[in-house]
């Protein structure tokens, strides 16, 4: 059974609103730090959001799990979009002053001329004058079609083929196999050299990559779906707590005091509630009480689902 599966064990995670605020959380936290650069995202040959879908597909398999049966993975893919164009310089994350929610608003309407757009941007053109709760519009990543469209963003590049598997009369399903395995390699290579450099100068896409497959990794309590698969366990276990520890001392500079509180210990297994005997520990740790002060804050904000281009991967 794949770790991926709505009925794994592995599958062991938050609820979506939880799992929502808490990117909501750290995508305020990467792009108000100091050290987040726009250029270090123009550097780079594929957008952060092409980045981490290509982390999460299995280069041996072509499956990119999850997917298609709403895991949180997909408002991991969400936010990265929400990054890439903060980076473009088409959005803006802030606080308002009556609560410690982040809030995004459009600074420039003007189409970005790449998936971005249909992924998401053009939806958000339609509310340029409104501003909107991140969380809340994070939760409708599972709606969205956010994912194929950057699966396909990565087909036209070469880097990945779709290919279709099953059988005549059956359920057929896609995979993505890789054709070109440099760029992955690569994220890779620099991941890893992050994690082992003591140096502060680092690359802020790469942070940001990092800070966020950590933060969706974390999600699971007994399998990290993304960046475990890259390393051997042992190197894994020593790197794992190096990115920790360097993402929290990155994120931290720009963290309102008020966020660092223990997490809930309510986790959800498909889509019951279930008691866990221990919590995983985790970047930020937010609690369940601060998250229903933030529900007494206004939820009703009228954000239909992603106008997304709609791409026949299924």
């Amino acid at each position: 059974m794949s770790h991926t599966d709505p009925k794994s064990l592995a599958n062991l995670y938050q609820p979506l609103d939880e799992v929502a605020l808490g990117f909501a959380k750290t995508i305020y936290e990467i792009c108000t730090a100091k050290w987040f650069k726009v250029e270090d995202f123009q550097k780079h040959e594929i957008l952060l959001s092409e980045a981490y879908v290509l982390l999460w597909q299995n280069s041996e398999t072509g499956d990119v799990d999850g997917r298609k049966v709403g895991l949180p993975l997909k408002v991991g893919a969400f936010a990265t979009v929400f990054l890439d164009l903060i980076a473009s310089k088409k959005i803006e994350v802030f606080l308002t002053h009556e609560d410690r929610d982040p809030r995004v608003r459009v600074i420039d309407d003007t189409q970005t001329g790449t998936f971005l757009d249909g992924a998401l941007f053009d939806d958000l053109r339609l509310r340029h004058h409104r501003v909107m709760r991140l969380q809340k519009y994070l939760e409708r990543a599972e709606e969205s079609s956010c994912v194929d469209i950057i699966l396909n963003s990565l087909i036209l590049r070469g880097i990945l083929k779709k290919e279709k598997k099953g059988f005549p009369g059956l359920k057929f399903f896609r995979r993505f196999p890789t054709t070109n395995p440099k760029p992955e390699k690569d994220l890779v290579e620099q991941i890893r050299n992050v994690s082992l450099d003591e140096e502060e100068n680092h690359d802020s896409y790469i942070i940001a990559l990092l800070a966020i497959c950590r933060e969706a990794d974390n999600i699971f309590l007994i399998s990290d779906p993304i960046l475990k698969k890259y390393f051997s366990t042992l190197e894994y276990t020593e790197l794992k707590k190096r990115m920790d520890k360097m993402i929290n001392e990155y994120l931290r500079r720009g963290r309102p005091r008020s966020w660092c509180r223990p997490r809930s210990r309510n986790l959800t297994l498909g889509s019951s509630p279930v008691s866990s005997p221990r919590v995983t520990p985790r970047i930020t740790r937010r609690s369940a009480s601060m998250h229903e002060q933030l529900g007494k804050t206004r939820s009703s904000d009228g954000i239909p689902s992603t106008n997304a281009q709609q791409i026949h991967l299924s």
